[in-house]
């Protein structure tokens, strides 16, 4: 089966380099610089609701050809979901469960999987959700194109994780997103949507394998969150006798959430999982 691949990991340097060649557009929302922000409590959901304004959501997309990935989006006060879909760019979108989605007649299946609440304090919720309009405004007003990554001299895109991000860490430039600190600083310069979905949880500053397996086994979450987790961990570093130990002990993974974890490949640039093994 084919899996779609996104190559993600220099677009923000390079949409950067290009952005001289973009036309030019109004100023778009700035928030001030991003600290560490991790949830403590996490907020985790397996759908939308009232009071979710600005949570992460996952889906997994099969698209016409049956190739594979992982989408996210931004869920908005009527529970509908922003996000940079395949063949229509930024947009916003009915919450669809476990449906299709239609785009410039290409038929695409979605199913969600999870979402959480992407920052632990009340105050920097509040600040998301008062600004979430014209921060997606920004993007869908100037109809801002999907790509997986920009060529050169092309039209400025966003794959869909590249919008989430600049959605949750605005920066002074809207061509730049200002990540936080300890999100770059354990992630490295190539970082995908496994990495974002562990470092909203806050696991991403476990050091290794084993005490990520652990810190989860303490952890509430939604049990199709709980597997993906475990999936997304077990593909990121190499098994060992300890780590197998650990996650023995974790909840077994529930049949439904177990289809869309071992479907996919085991790990992800920021906007859809990749093939194992392939190089970044």
């Amino acid at each position: 089966m084919k899996y779609s691949v996104y190559l993600i990991g220099l677009t923000l340097l390079w949409n950067a380099v290009q952005a001289a060649d973009s036309p030019g557009k109004p100023a778009a929302p700035r928030a001030p610089a991003v600290g560490n922000f991790r949830p403590v409590n996490v907020s985790a959901v397996t759908s939308v609701g009232p009071g979710q304004a600005g949570y992460v959501h996952y889906f997994l997309l099969t698209h016409p050809d049956d190739s594979l990935e992982y989408q996210v989006g931004i869920e908005l006060d009527d529970q509908r979901i922003a996000w940079s879909f395949p063949d229509a760019g930024v947009m916003v979108s009915t919450f669809i469960k476990n449906g299709t989605l239609n785009t410039n007649g290409k038929l695409f299946k979605v199913e969600h999987l999870h979402g959480v609440q992407p920052f632990a304090s009340d105050s920097e919720m509040r600040l998301l959700q008062k600004e979430l309009p014209q921060r997606v405004a920004y993007w869908v007003d100037n109809k801002t194109p999907y790509c997986l990554i920009r060529q050169p001299g092309q039209h400025f895109c966003l794959s869909c994780g590249d919008f989430v991000v600049r959605i949750l860490y605005p920066g002074t430039h809207p061509l730049i997103p200002a990540l936080p600190r300890d999100f770059l600083r354990t992630s490295g310069p190539t970082y995908t949507t496994d990495d974002l979905l562990l470092y909203l949880v806050g696991l991403h500053h476990q050091p290794d394998k084993h005490s990520k397996l652990a810190k989860l086994a303490t952890m509430d979450l939604p049990a199709v969150m709980r597997d993906d987790i475990i999936s997304m961990i077990a593909g990121s570093e190499p098994d060992s006798p300890a780590v197998a130990a650990v996650a023995a002990r974790l909840p077994p993974a529930t049949p439904v959430a177990q289809k869309s974890v071992v479907k996919p490949p085991t790990a992800s640039k920021i906007a859809t999982r990749r093939q194992h093994a392939k190089k970044l």
